[in-house]
Parts: C-alpha cells; structure tokens; sequence
C-alpha cells in the first residue's frame, strides 16, 4: 500500500515501505502516539544526512557520521522510540540523493511519514484491528463478582 502510494505521487518508496514495516505497532493508538516521536526522529537522521552528503559526498565516514550523530541527538533529545527510524531514514537517503538536498529532504520526510502514519495505521485498524471483546468481558465478569460480594 505505501509504494503504490509513492509511486502514484512519483516519490521513491523503497523508505516509506521500511519505516512501515518497522513501526507497525499492536494497535492504532500506539502507532498514532509513536508516529509523534518518530517524525522529529526522523527529521533529525534526515537532516544529518542531507549535511554530511553535502559537506563529504557519500564516503563510509558520511554512514558512520549520519549514524552516530542520530543515535546521539534522538537520545539527548529523548526521542528514543524513533531511534531506529531515524538512524534508518539517514543511512537510507545517502545513496539517493546527489543534489537539490532540501527538496530531498522533504520528500523524504514525506515519505516516511505515509510509511509510518498512513500505512502503519490503517493496518493497525484494518487488517489487525484491535480485539477488545475478550479484555471487555472479563472487566464485566470481575466487576459482576465485585457487586455481588458487595450486595
């Protein structure tokens, strides 16, 4: 779903198909709640990526450094559920992008973003909705159990 979301916009998507694999989550509201951490994450292995390309070119150092850079501002920052996206995002626009590094950066965010929100959360909600009836029946049963000891 999000490459054929990509490819319609004419967006690489091999990015938005990774970061929709890795930030699947158990339900929808996890995925919407980390989707908030893991955007600025995201942002931050993005933008290493667009300076280190610029100022280096693509070498192992630029990998090493966009790596290491993320890892170390996602921690200060607190932004540790979007670690791993983020150092994914960075490493992975490296051999992508050659010029016009803004607009690279913005796609790439984009991207990731359908990745992570739109795909994410539609399949939280539509191919493994969440199944509360067995947790909704037990809480009756134990609250029944409660009442009756009280009466």
């Amino acid at each position: 779903m999000t490459a054929l979301i990509c490819k319609s916009i004419g967006w690489p998507y091999m990015l938005a198909v990774i970061t929709a694999i890795v930030t699947i989550e158990p339900t929808a509201a996890d995925s919407i709640k980390k989707a908030f951490i893991r955007f600025p994450a995201s942002a931050i292995g993005a933008a290493f990526a667009m300076l280190y390309t610029f100022l280096l070119g693509v070498t192992p150092l630029t990998y090493m450094l966009v790596a290491v850079s993320t890892i170390i501002s996602c921690s200060k920052l607190r932004l540790h559920a979007g670690t791993l996206v983020a150092k994914l995002t960075g490493v992975a626009m490296l051999t992508i992008v050659h010029d016009h590094y803004f607009i690279s950066f913005l796609i790439r965010l984009a991207t990731t973003s359908i990745g992570r929100l739109l795909t994410s959360s539609l399949v939280n909600i539509i191919v493994l909705p969440p199944n509360y009836t067995p947790i909704i029946t037990r809480k009756i049963q134990n609250l029944s159990k409660q009442m009756s000891s009280v009466l």
